[in-house]
């Protein structure tokens, strides 16, 4: 099991995206996932950064002449370092014959989850990810404010609410149903102070051997 931040690029200013970003390094974190919507989904009016572009990574020199933004002999430095891979969302019969045919990863709603099994099948080689909405509790003292700002925010979205240790379990289940990747979207927008406790609760004790040597050598 491995853990990306999802951080949706609105309403955080860069700054503060940077600062995620790194605590969430420092955490255990292996990458940042962000929208890859044309505007934000129910907050349409909100601007907010956009994702980079396929034939820029690609190396391409590109030319571009839109309503909004315009591009001369771009190019973008430094290229990637390897290939990016497809991450494709969806439980849909259309959407699941794209991921079989174009995907490293079928990334599946929570609210899908009851079909995983079933549709496992239909996805080829692709492998599983969820995006998870999660409600870290610091302490008991703090669970009832916790899962109330959870719900009313965000209830639709059936977020996960529990202690470091509820949550190790709660992923560890997945784990086991197939799931190896986890986008975790943080119903407190992610301080580093939540992200350094998940990462010591949740992510250090999923962490293969390997990934967890690999961080204690780094910290000495």
């Amino acid at each position: 099991m491995e853990f990306h931040l999802f951080l949706p690029q609105m309403r955080l200013s860069f700054d503060r995206l940077v600062a995620s970003a790194r605590a969430a390094e420092a955490a255990g974190f292996r990458g940042i996932a962000g929208m890859d919507h044309l505007v934000p989904p129910g907050a349409e009016a909100q601007p907010m950064y956009e994702a980079v572009l396929r034939a820029l990574w690609a190396g391409e020199t590109v030319d571009y002449r839109g309503e909004f933004h315009q591009l001369s002999g771009a190019a973008q430095a430094p290229g990637p370092l390897s290939r990016i891979p497809v991450v494709i969302g969806g439980a849909g019969p259309a959407t699941l014959a794209l991921v079989r045919e174009f995907a490293d990863w079928w990334n599946v709603q929570v609210t899908q989850l009851h079909r995983l099994e079933q549709a496992r099948e239909q996805v080829g080689g692709a492998r599983v990810s969820v995006q998870q909405m999660v409600a870290y509790v610091g302490d008991e003292a703090s669970r009832a404010a916790v899962t109330e700002t959870a719900t009313r925010r965000f209830g639709a979205m059936q977020p996960v609410i529990g202690t470091g240790a509820e949550l190790a379990d709660h992923f560890a289940r997945l784990g086991d149903r197939g799931v190896e990747r986890v986008y975790a979207w943080f119903c407190d927008f992610a301080p580093p102070d939540t992200l350094a406790a998940f990462g010591a609760e949740v992510i250090g004790p999923l962490a293969a051997p390997g990934q967890a040597a690999g961080r204690e050598e780094v910290s000495r």
